[in-house]
């Protein structure tokens, strides 16, 4: 990409934003920004293998999930959801194996793609990214921890309690709640893939807290009615 790029702007800006790429000179960004392109893909798009092995993207614009799928009952894992800023596969960036996994595009997707040899030249050459990116890199794995954690640990209602709470917006309120952002718009199939559960499950926990006017719905949205009565919900657990 170059700098007479109409993508240059926003990628650089976004680079120079995210945690993972802070202390790097601008110099240094162009140089990593000319061997990237920006790709939009629909919502929905399942991206190819191929193009996971042999790159490392960065999430401009939407969400993806990173999912395990049981080929014989169909029923999918999600593990990872992806948000703006995130970096995908990484595990494939430091591992080169084979890995069975898959990346779906939740909302329109615009990525920053860069060649997985270039990334791993950074890596070796670049000690300021180092920096950043592995204080990134333990958030991913403590993500994973949390998330084996809590399926060996909590009922699936504590989980449903414990991912609300994780992504309440404090800064943003409709009607005196609180957004729960990320996943305030995600069906219950979707919820219920991240937390190891089924929707009908799901479904029925989304009930029960809201009858205990812990949650509530605003125009298709998730908020957080009571957030002092959500968190002692999740300590009695």
């Amino acid at each position: 990409m170059r700098k007479n790029s109409p993508n240059y702007l926003c990628s650089i800006e976004l680079l120079q934003s995210v945690n993972h790429f802070k202390g790097i000179k601008d110099s240094e960004l162009d140089k990593i920004l000319e061997n990237c392109t920006v790709m939009s893909l629909p919502k929905k798009y399942l991206i190819q293998q191929s193009l996971l092995e042999e790159n490392i993207f960065l999430i401009m614009k939407g969400r993806a999930k990173l999912s395990k799928i049981d080929l014989k009952s169909g029923r999918e894992c999600i593990l990872t959801l992806l948000k703006v800023g995130d970096l995908f596969d990484i595990v494939t960036l430091l591992d080169i194996k084979d890995r069975d996994i898959s990346v779906e595009a939740i909302d329109d997707l615009q990525l920053l793609k860069m060649p997985i040899k270039i990334a791993h030249n950074l890596l070796d050459s670049n000690p300021e990214f180092n920096k950043s990116f592995l204080p990134y890199l333990g958030t991913r794995i403590r993500q994973l921890e949390d998330f084996a954690t809590n399926l060996a640990l909590y009922n699936t209602k504590t989980r449903l309690m414990k991912l609300i709470l994780e992504n309440c917006d404090y800064t943003d309120k409709i009607d005196n709640s609180y957004l729960v952002k990320s996943i305030n718009d995600l069906s219950h199939e979707v919820l219920a893939q991240m937390l190891g559960s089924v929707r009908k499950v799901i479904n029925s926990d989304l009930q029960k807290l809201k009858k205990d006017n812990i949650i509530t719905s605003v125009r298709g949205n998730l908020l957080i009615k009571d957030l002092d009565k959500l968190k002692n919900e999740i300590k009695k657990s």
